[in-house]
């Protein structure tokens, strides 16, 4: 994972459309997705690098901004099966490690970039005080929760 310095334009307008397209943000008025574009930190990982890994501490939210990262679940089978299996693809526009944020849990999967992918990174403490301020935020995000856990593995692309 590498902090990197983007080209500001370029990459504040990948940005802006992943915010409007994510759920946790989508009933932000103005202001507010301005304060929470200020709190955000991109990141990009070239193909194959994890963002996190099943059993790591929860200490943020990310959004996918551009590229692709999968999900991988880790259990015996796997092992016997040649490595961990991808179970969902989280594409521009979605957020992930938001579960584990708000269950105050480790990651219960780890997530790669399938392909060279920008993610911006809101740190847990930014993510309370948008809960905080912004309490409208709440109802979208427990919906996408309910919802990528009503479905199975296979549809959460």
């Amino acid at each position: 994972m590498t902090l990197v310095e983007p080209s500001e334009d370029s990459a504040r307008l990948r940005l802006r459309r992943a915010l409007q397209r994510a759920p946790l943000f989508a009933d932000l008025n103005s202001p507010g997705m301005t304060a929470i574009e200020r709190q955000l930190t991109p990141l990009v990982l070239p193909g194959g690098a994890p963002l996190f890994r099943q059993g790591d501490p929860s200490d943020a939210v990310y959004v996918v901004a551009s590229g692709c990262l999968g999900v991988f679940r880790h259990d015996e089978d796997d092992a016997a099966e040649g490595g961990p299996a991808l179970i969902a693809e989280i594409t521009p526009g979605n957020i992930v490690g938001e579960m584990a944020l708000l269950s105050h849990s480790p990651h219960t999967r780890s997530v790669a970039a399938l392909r060279d992918s920008e993610v911006w990174r809101l740190t847990k403490e930014s993510f309370n005080a948008l809960t905080g301020h912004h309490p409208e935020v709440l109802p979208a995000l427990m919906r996408n929760v309910a919802v990528r856990n009503a479905m199975g593995p296979s549809k959460r692309r």
